[in-house]
Order: C-alpha cells, then sequence, then structure tokens
C-alpha cells in the first residue's frame, strides 16, 4: 500500500489457511500466511488465482471461516509458490491478534531537515498598517 497510513497494523506470522475460492473459476489452495492484518494478509499460494476472484478463507487452528477476495498474486518464486494478497471481510478478530491502530509510513515519519523547521518556526511578517 502506498498511502500515508493502513487501516491496520501488519504482523509477521505463519498460519495455515485454506482457501476456497468460487468465483470466477473455482480453485482449493491450503496458504501460509507470511502477514496478517485485521484486513487480510499476505500468503505463499501454490494455485494460481485471479485478481478479484472471491471465496471463503478458513483459519485451520481456530476453525474461523470468513468471505475473502484475491487482491493481487505475484510471478512463482523459485520454489514455485506465490505471494498473494489476501483480503478478508469480517467486523470480528479472524486472526485472534491485538491489530488494533494502523502504520505510519516510515518515509511520511521522517523529521523535517533542520533548515525547514527553523523557517517554520519564524512568525509570519506582520501587515502593514
Amino acid at each position: 500500500m502506498s498511502a500515508l497510513r493502513r487501516r491496520s497494523k501488519r504482523i509477521s506470522k505463519s498460519e495455515r489457511v485454506m482457501l476456497d475460492i468460487t468465483e470466477p473459476t473455482a480453485v482449493q489452495d491450503i496458504v501460509v500466511t507470511l502477514e496478517v492484518s485485521a484486513h487480510g494478509a499476505k500468503v505463499l499460494a501454490r494455485r494460481h488465482m485471479q485478481k478479484e476472484a472471491r471465496g471463503t478463507a478458513m483459519f485451520i487452528a481456530a476453525g474461523r471461516k470468513v468471505p475473502c477476495r484475491i487482491a493481487w498474486q505475484r510471478a512463482p518464486g523459485p520454489d514455485g509458490r506465490m505471494e498473494t494478497g489476501l483480503e478478508i471481510y469480517t467486523n470480528g478478530n479472524f486472526w485472534g491478534l491485538d491489530l488494533a491502530g494502523s502504520e505510519v509510513d516510515p518515509e511520511a515519519a521522517k523529521p523535517l531537515p533542520a533548515a525547514l523547521r527553523a523557517s517554520s518556526a519564524t512568525a509570519a511578517p506582520a501587515a502593514p498598517p
């Protein structure tokens, strides 16, 4: 995401998830998460899935199942697996983790250079009488 803020924190976590994609074509795959957030995950998949494909994701360890969408998928790596962006639709805590809050883009958090800080701290000239 290139925006300055994400909707929720991301945490590195390895969990197995069963994807049952039903639209536009049926695909089933057990994927492994690399990162999770309140709104989805980056996973490693063995099967090709179309962007915008929809179905369900089941967090195997917890037995929780929610609707999902494939947001993106990269080309296969050397091991044949593909990094895949998964968006989940739930109002609950699908992962069972504290993912509240948002991440600030590290580039946006950099302080202003000293010259700019000094110029913004000076008072504006008074208006002529």
